[in-house]
């Protein structure tokens, strides 16, 4: 697979420099899309235990709600 407007030009397909280019960018961005797929589904299913662990767990809103007529009161 030719990804360079050059590649394509010396395959010889009937196309003008305008087309040419566009088809070689097609062919860059769809593989671009790919590995950003495949980057984004690793990080989903990647379990980082050291990173989850050590995150401060939020509250619930009840009990931020009776800390703040705590400090009101």
């Amino acid at each position: 697979m030719e990804l360079t407007m050059a590649g394509n030009m010396s395959r010889g397909l009937p196309y003008d420099a305008t087309n040419l280019l566009m088809l070689s960018i097609r062919n860059l961005y769809g593989i671009t899309c790919i590995i950003g797929l495949a980057v984004l589904l690793i990080f989903l299913l990647w379990d980082v235990l050291p990173v989850r662990s050590t995150l401060k767990k939020m509250p619930a809103w009840n009990f931020v709600g009776r800390k703040m007529k705590k400090a009101s009161r």
